[in-house]
């Protein structure tokens, strides 16, 4: 949770509770607790290495390194730097999936352990992380068409599809066919 002083902004610890509404419906509304921050961003990976960031006034824009951005009038973005998802995903599902999955997991990884909150037997239905992404996909997408178009359709990873989408198990970084979960 952040808060903020007339002095100081700063990263909290306290867990942030949904409050239930006045009137309760026929169906009783779960609670929702935030007990973790996980961040994989421009200006740091990481929660009090963002934050510091952001309060120190820095900026993630820089010069384009992802690609070559010549013939384009944009030369600057933002992008996430010193990241590697080997640290948060094994090597095939790496290969397998794009960058904002890779981005995914890590912050999703980083949220349960800056929480300190361990799942136990039985509770991995009732756990979760909220993931908010516009768009995915386009890296692996712009992959696959680069081989169709070099090596034929027969060289296309039959792995195109679940690479793009971020259905991923965050404890083990794998693809699975539920949304995110944890167990």
């Amino acid at each position: 949770m952040v808060t903020v002083d007339s002095d100081q902004p700063r990263i909290t610890r306290e867990p942030y509770i949904q409050e239930e509404p006045a009137v309760r419906p026929a169906v009783r509304p779960r609670r929702v607790v935030v007990t973790g921050l996980g961040v994989v961003s421009p200006v740091g990976i990481g929660a009090e290495s963002f934050w510091d960031a952001l309060t120190q006034g820095k900026s993630g824009v820089g010069p384009i390194t992802r690609f070559d951005p010549n013939g384009y009038d944009a030369r600057i973005a933002a992008e996430v730097k010193g990241f590697d998802p080997h640290d948060y995903m094994d090597r095939k599902e790496v290969r397998r999936s794009d960058t904002f999955i890779h981005y995914a997991v890590a912050a999703a990884r980083l949220a349960m352990e800056d929480s300190g909150f361990k799942v136990r037997n039985g509770e991995a239905e009732n756990v979760g992380v909220s993931l908010g992404s516009g768009m995915g996909g386009v890296g692996l997408l712009e992959q696959a068409c680069k081989v169709l178009n070099e090596r034929g359709p027969s060289r296309i990873s039959p792995y195109i599809i679940p690479g793009m989408i971020a259905e991923v198990d965050i404890l083990t970084g794998k693809k699975t066919v539920m949304a995110f979960r944890w167990g």
